[in-house]
């Protein structure tokens, strides 16, 4: 055979020799066709956002939390009224009483839970939200005239100004 040929084979499936069908020989042969596998890189350790985010000193709003905890003890202790103490103590009377004061107790286990919820977001957003001092939602459409005036008159302006004001965004 030439040193330039593949060995004749015939493949036992749709593409081709398998790797375990190749002789020794033939596999030196397509040695010089594989490609190696790169190395992966090592994945960089996550970081949560909220990690991130944590203020360094404990606002006086994180005291609110307490509140939703509260609300939510409130409910468990709903929920076991409506679980244990409800059907033992009109277990033997009318069923539709039971059925009104069970469906009553497990409504205001809900309620309250769902309060607590809807607190623990509104909490976590006061808390974790940083301050903004700029009262305004939007800018007027004539800020960046308005504030080239002012530069002007200041003699703040600078050659390579594009008008755009981006403090309001960073904050500077």
């Amino acid at each position: 055979m030439a040193e330039h040929e593949a060995p004749k084979r015939q493949p036992s499936g749709k593409y081709g020799l398998r790797f375990d069908e190749m002789s020794a020989e033939e596999r030196e042969y397509y040695r010089e066709f594989w490609q190696e596998p790169e190395p992966k890189p090592e994945p960089e350790p996550f970081i949560s956002p909220l990690r991130l985010r944590r203020p360094k000193v404990r606002p006086r709003r994180a005291r609110w939390f307490w509140v939703g905890h509260a609300l939510v003890l409130a409910g468990v202790i709903c929920g076991v009224i409506t679980i244990a103490v409800i059907p033992e103590k009109y277990g033997g009377g009318d069923p539709v009483v039971l059925q009104n004061y069970i469906t009553m107790w497990s409504e205001i286990t809900m309620l309250l839970l769902l309060a607590a919820a809807i607190l623990y977001v509104l909490v976590a957003m006061s808390v974790y939200t940083p301050e903004d001092d700029d009262d305004s939602v939007i800018r007027p459409t004539d800020y960046a005239d308005r504030q080239l005036e002012k530069d002007l008159a200041r003699g703040r302006r600078r050659d390579d100004d594009d008008f755009y004001d981006s403090s309001w965004i960073s904050r500077k």
